[in-house]
């Protein structure tokens, strides 16, 4: 039988890895949006919002992605 803290414990541990997928993933799913937006109107609004809420660092990483988000990439980043 499991107590309250064991399974608050797991869901930590499960916060934290969706955390660590995200924080990795991130880029390449928003390098891959944006070269998946062929409106360039519609590309260009997406770069404003998003550089309203990212950092110099995290825009950095989305312009100098390696390797574009990869199906099972993409659907644990969703899941996440």
């Amino acid at each position: 039988m499991e107590g309250a803290n064991s399974r608050q414990s797991y869901r930590s541990a499960l916060v934290r890895l969706a955390a660590q997928t995200v924080l990795e993933l991130a880029p390449s799913f928003w390098r891959y949006v944006l070269l998946k937006t062929t409106d360039t109107e519609a590309r260009n609004q997406l770069v404003r919002q998003l550089k309203r809420h990212l950092d110099e660092e995290v825009w950095y990483q989305i312009k100098t992605v390696t390797h574009l988000i990869s199906r099972a990439e993409l659907k644990m980043f969703m899941g996440a």
